[in-house]
């Protein structure tokens, strides 16, 4: 991303989506995480040597939750990882 808010300048960036109630606790209303302009329910973290992989899989597990299927939700239990889950939905895809 060019320019997240709160950086100087380039920096690397993920974005994923939240459901409104969880948006509503406003854990992610601290650094790193922000708020593009013009998406408020598509919020980022800033990736750096701080970023907390644990919680970025919880928040993309999330994510995945509030966009895919429900019929590749509910697969969701059996699988480790919500990259192995999105990588294995777009391999169906294409």
């Amino acid at each position: 991303m060019r320019r997240p808010p709160g950086t100087p300048g380039p920096a690397s960036v993920v974005t994923f989506r939240l459901s409104r109630e969880h948006l509503r606790r406003g854990a992610i209303s601290r650094a790193p995480f922000f708020r593009p302009c013009g998406f408020p329910i598509s919020p980022g973290i800033l990736i750096d040597a701080r970023t907390d992989w644990d919680e970025l899989d919880e928040l993309l597990r999330g994510s995945y939750r509030v966009l895919a299927p429900k019929k590749l939700v509910a697969r969701m239990a059996d699988e480790k990882g919500a990259l192995v889950l999105v990588q294995r939905a777009f391999s169906e895809i294409s």
